[in-house]
């Protein structure tokens, strides 16, 4: 609830869904073994996290097999 002013001084943006997705796919096209561990690569809302989840269900791979 605090102004674009006072989120830039703290450094903190928000990944619009867009790049998001667009980052869940590369993530994908690297080697990924069921079991692999996936952590956030900041501690925001969740939409990286959401992002990879979702590229995975489009491929048809089950994010439940990984450890987040």
């Amino acid at each position: 609830m605090r102004t674009n002013a006072e989120r830039q001084g703290t450094g903190e943006f928000f990944t619009p869904a867009i790049a998001a997705d667009h980052i869940g796919e590369t993530i994908l096209a690297t080697d990924r073994r069921p079991g692999g561990l996936f952590l956030g690569p900041a501690a925001g809302t969740g939409t990286m996290t959401r992002a990879a989840a979702a590229a995975m269900r489009a491929y048809g791979v089950d994010p439940a097999s990984y450890r987040w």
